[in-house]
């Protein structure tokens, strides 16, 4: 008995229509159907996503590379200096003389405290706060005028250091993210960013 020419082509070699049996014969493939049934060709498809994804693009690396060392320093350069200036008012406010101990201190906190008030009085009134539910307003799509500006990056690390050397008890969490806010739009508009290849080649 003679196979009919659909079974002889489908068992023949054909690499250019590739199937199961060709591939491999096991016990698993039970019935003709199965064994006949055509291997899934690759999406080219899927591949041009793949590529385009941005988990791929070198511009969102480069950019968050950027992000975390800009962040990174200016947090350390904050950190550096607060500790500076306590220190200071520290070795300032350590003298003989119990009641100029008081006075210096009391005038050295009052002097960074009303400097911290000023930054977001005289430079930018988008610093105070925290930054945590603008940032949130942000993601979910409401428009903040200036929330991401430059003004209000320089207003943000002033009054962060101002405020941490009058000694007052702030949180550096939200500030930090809203400092990373600020830095990840600028890098992201920044034209030797927009410059770079979106994808790689296919």
């Amino acid at each position: 008995m003679t196979d009919s020419p659909i079974q002889e082509s489908i068992f023949s070699a054909n690499p250019s229509r590739p199937t199961r049996a060709s591939t491999v014969l096991t016990d698993l493939y039970m019935s003709f159907e199965q064994v006949s049934t055509p291997m899934p060709e690759f999406n080219s498809k899927s591949r041009r996503s793949f590529y385009r994804s941005s988990f791929l693009s070198p511009s969102i690396w480069f950019a968050l590379i950027i992000l975390g060392l800009s962040t990174a320093f200016i947090a350390f350069t904050i950190d550096y200096l607060c500790q500076k200036l306590l220190e200071a008012r520290y070795y300032m406010s350590s003298t003989e003389s119990v009641i100029g101990n008081f006075i210096i201190w009391v005038l050295f906190s009052l002097f960074f405290g009303l400097l911290a008030a000023s930054t977001g009085r005289f430079i930018s009134s988008e610093c105070e706060g925290s930054g945590i539910p603008e940032v949130k307003a942000i993601l979910a799509g409401v428009h903040l005028t200036r929330y991401l500006s430059l003004s209000t990056l320089i207003a943000k690390i002033a009054g962060l250091i101002a405020a941490s050397a009058a000694g007052l008890s702030i949180g550096k969490e939200g500030p930090f993210v809203h400092i990373a806010s600020v830095l990840a739009n600028k890098i992201n508009k920044s034209q030797y960013i927009r410059r770079l290849p979106n994808v790689f080649p296919i």
